[in-house]
């Protein structure tokens, strides 16, 4: 595949390496991670902070659309997932939870609404003392990548996951996950159990390179998508 796209994997990702550097915190004790990072370098238009942004976003859309190509061309069986939720508790009152009562639908504010319908969606809420979360996941196609790199740039608690077919949605996403700058260890852990790769965005607005990268402790899954 032609593309200036560059990819790189390790298969363990808690010694030095170039994919991403991890915090501990962020992995289970008894597994060995790997990684695979999906970078492009951006084109700076400009000076304006607005043009930044615009060429930040085209970017992530570029090394996106990479990825979905490399899904459906090494990774039968698999599907890419949008995980999407609340990053702080909302009051539990009658009007919170109306507005809330369909967490899909709350994300217009975002653009997610432009996503296309099809494909399957899966919604819990998490309550608690302090309140409640809504959470998502949300089956992707190729036709989603510009609102989906949109929500994944504006919504902080947000993560792409490449999942077997066969994966209970309702399991990965029915205890939530926090927000952070790097990887929830708990939905990280689902994840693996589940065979699969968690995936976030990398690069930041004055950073020359941007992309993906996508963690996970499947060794024969890590090799197959770069």
């Amino acid at each position: 595949m032609t593309t200036d796209v560059k990819s790189l994997n390790k298969l363990n990702i808690s010694t030095d390496n170039f994919v991403y550097k991890i915090d501990q915190n962020e992995l289970l004790s008894n597994r060995k991670f790997g990684g695979v990072s999906w970078t492009t370098s951006r084109k700076f238009g400009g000076v304006s902070s607005t043009t930044s942004l615009n060429s930040l976003e085209e970017s992530r859309i570029k090394v996106l659309r990479y990825i979905f190509k490399l899904i459906l061309q090494n990774l039968s069986g698999f599907k890419l997932w949008l995980l999407m939720g609340h990053s702080a508790f909302q009051p539990d009152n009658r009007i919170s939870r109306y507005k809330n009562r369909k967490y899909w639908g709350s994300m217009k504010a975002i653009g997610v609404n432009e996503i296309s319908n099809s494909g399957a969606l899966y919604q819990t809420m998490l309550i608690t003392t302090a309140g409640f979360k809504c959470f998502i996941a949300k089956e992707l196609s190729e036709l989603s990548v510009v609102s989906v790199v949109k929500a994944l740039s504006e919504e902080c608690c947000a993560y792409l996951a490449v999942l077997p077919e066969s994966t209970d949605l309702n399991e990965i996403i029915e205890t939530g996950w926090i927000v952070g700058y790097g990887f929830d260890k708990d939905l990280l852990g689902r994840i693996s159990h589940a065979n699969g790769l968690l995936l976030r965005i990398i690069g930041e607005f004055d950073d020359i390179e941007c992309g993906f990268v996508a963690i996970g402790d499947d060794e024969e899954l890590l090799r197959k998508i770069v």
